[in-house]
């Protein structure tokens, strides 16, 4: 069956399908709910002092200053993770080990 070739899968074309605007009206309804939900959620588990609105955290993703960083996430609330990664299964292949990597991140983290 190697040599067998594969048949071709006939591919639908799209639809544009046109909603009513009952449809869209009841479909915005249940999003604006989904909203109000996620929201309030939010709002138990992180309580009022984390509330930013979206345009302060977009600001914040975008914008490099330092200064607008550490107003909405200070340093002592910040948390780290250290990434060790085997890239190979071939040990004589494996460039640094787990320990090295380890050892590295290590030392950086605590000189930063």
């Amino acid at each position: 069956m190697a040599g067998a070739k594969k048949k071709k899968r006939t591919r639908k074309k799209r639809q544009n399908i046109i909603l009513p605007q009952e449809q869209i009206s009841e479909v915005e309804a249940k999003f604006s709910i989904a909203i109000q939900e996620a929201i309030a959620l939010r709002n138990e588990t992180f309580g009022a002092e984390n509330q930013y609105s979206i345009d302060e955290l977009a600001d914040y993703f975008t914008n490099t200053s330092n200064e607008l960083k550490n107003r909405i996430l200070p340093l002592e609330k910040r948390r780290y993770v250290i990434y060790l990664r085997k890239s190979t299964d071939d040990e004589a292949k494996q460039v640094r080990s787990i320990d090295d990597q380890r050892d590295e991140c290590s030392e950086l983290a605590n000189r930063l």
